[in-house]
């Protein structure tokens, strides 16, 4: 079907060894259909908020809690409600939990690139922030889980943009607070902290310096 579309139900298929907990433990025979009907077919399972697990049979005694409801589609859904948002709601008195989809209308949205800069990868933090957010869990195959937390990534990494806005201003301050140092220098040469200032004002106005000659010669990439 040329066109963007989802299937939400109960596929009564786990695609994880993890998908359930007590009773027997899950064997590849019982996801391994299902996970090559989904490659095979080029589809992929949206990502989910809330309880990780759709199915329980509510007992007390020989508890067992499973994912078998879930939201798959294919890829131009996915690019059609890119903020689409699946959410795993309470039960009920029923033994599966709802699923709820919230989409925005994209009619009329205006699409923000978001701009990935490589100097960026230099600023402190980077790759915990990074480590940090790669490490969290993702359903699908492996293409779909590399653009989810591709994607996800856009969000943490905006703080570390903060520093290279209005770049120009900030050079023209680094100028001015690297002559000041000189200046202070210069009344006691052999002033050590005169001297350290001086170094460390000379590294920002170089580091900004740097910075303006990347944005000039190379056009950032854009992460959809």
């Amino acid at each position: 079907m040329r066109m963007p579309w989802i299937v939400i139900g109960d596929y009564n298929n786990m695609l994880t060894c993890q998908d359930r907990i007590g009773g027997n433990p899950v064997a590849v025979t019982e996801y391994k259909e299902l996970e090559d009907m989904i490659h095979r077919n080029g589809l992929f399972e949206a990502p989910s908020r809330g309880c990780h697990f759709t199915w329980s049979n509510k007992q007390s005694a020989g508890t067992i809690y499973s994912w078998i409801d879930r939201i798959i589609g294919n890829g131009l859904w996915f690019q059609a409600f890119p903020d689409a948002i699946v959410e795993v709601l309470p039960p009920g008195i029923s033994d599966h939990s709802p699923i709820r989809v919230s989409c925005l209308a994209p009619q009329g949205r205006r699409k923000v690139l978001f701009k990935f800069l490589n100097c960026v990868t230099k600023k402190e933090g980077f790759q915990d922030i990074v480590r940090q957010s790669w490490n969290v869990r993702v359903q699908g195959n492996a293409m779909h889980r590399l653009w989810i937390k591709l994607k996800r990534l856009q969000n943490p990494l905006r703080p570390l943009y903060k520093s290279f806005t209005n770049i120009q201003v900030q050079i023209h301050q680094a100028r001015h607070d690297l002559t000041e140092a000189h200046r202070v220098l210069k009344n006691d040469l052999f002033d050590c902290g005169a001297m350290e200032q001086v170094k460390s004002c000379t590294n920002k106005f170089l580091n900004f310096t740097n910075w303006r000659r990347i944005f000039s010669s190379k056009k950032p990439r854009l992460i959809g």
